[in-house]
């Protein structure tokens, strides 16, 4: 009783969606779980999709109809490709392999699952690259994964010309369309 009703239409032509608003003085939490954190598998499960990760990467993953299906893997590989110069003479090159992931931690909720993690690149010598954070936010319907990169020296008068490219290889993409 005296909730207010918000319907919200859908710009791509969906159904309705709805929220509601309320102030009760003792809020019942909900039961509904939207997304699932394995830590042991380090993969994520929604009603909707499946990411699962290998090493912090995510290698695995599968567009679904419903919690508990197993669709098959999407991805058929996963690449880095770090390029760069090394006191402005030497050429450098690093790739997924040479990349160290860390879970530093993860929260498991009802609405969402984030992990935070770290990455730096092994370079060799003992020398690793700067740590890059992120923290992954994943939610029933969508991902998001914002980061920052923390920088405890001055690369430019180690490294130069630095170029970081991802890469996914996919498979079984008929009637996929990129927006």
């Amino acid at each position: 009783p005296d909730a207010l009703e918000v319907e919200l239409d859908d710009p791509l032509g969906g159904p309705p969606r709805y929220a509601y608003l309320a102030s009760v003085a003792a809020p019942l939490r909900s039961h509904v779980n939207y997304v699932d954190y394995d830590p042991a598998l380090d993969r994520v499960e929604s009603q909707h999709y499946r990411f699962g990760m290998t090493r912090g990467n995510v290698t695995d993953l599968a567009l679904k109809e419903a919690m508990g299906d197993d669709p098959p893997n999407l991805i058929d590989r996963f690449k880095i490709r770090i390029r760069a110069t090394v006191l402005h003479f030497f050429r450098y090159r690093l790739d997924e392999d040479d990349i160290e992931t860390h879970l530093l931690a993860y929260r498991d909720g009802h609405l969402r699952v984030i992990r935070r993690v770290t990455d730096a690149a092994r370079i060799g010598l003992g020398l690793s690259s700067p740590e890059v954070e992120s923290s992954d936010y994943f939610y029933r319907d969508f991902v998001q994964t914002p980061f920052r990169v923390k920088f405890p020296w001055v690369p430019d008068a180690v490294f130069g010309d630095v170029e970081v490219r991802l890469y996914y290889d996919f498979r079984r993409l008929d009637g996929f369309h990129l927006i």
